[in-house]
């Protein structure tokens, strides 16, 4: 993802994605576009993290920036996408943004409602 804003984009994946529903790779898809645009559009973000992580228990995607300038997601008209992709896949959303350390948006999805 480097290009004229020279920002670097790390994935991590310990999951296995090909085991989920394809509505919800494609849900998870959309999340992280979603997430990314509206980190990317800040202008200090140098260096964006994702994981999806799988537990035996649940399913796990968090997206990070490093900007040190505090962003508010919940002012983001993507916000509502977001939550409702989330609720779709009866998940829970966590926002964390704070000064100096940037912003965290995790996706928590149960595994055993997932695969029903």
């Amino acid at each position: 993802m480097t290009g004229t804003r020279n920002v670097d984009c790390h994935f991590e994946c310990n999951a296995d994605p090909e085991s989920l529903p394809d509505e919800v790779k494609l849900d998870l898809y959309r999340i992280a576009q979603e997430t990314l645009n509206n980190l990317m559009f800040r202008g200090e973000t140098r260096i964006v993290k994702m994981e999806l992580t799988q537990s035996d228990s649940e399913y796990c995607l968090m997206i990070e920036n490093d900007s040190g300038a505090f962003y508010d997601l919940s002012t983001s008209p993507d916000l509502d996408a977001i939550k409702s992709r989330v609720a779709s896949m009866n998940g829970n959303l966590q926002i964390i943004s704070e000064p100096d350390k940037g912003t965290k948006v995790i996706v928590f999805l149960n595994a055993m409602r997932l695969h029903r």
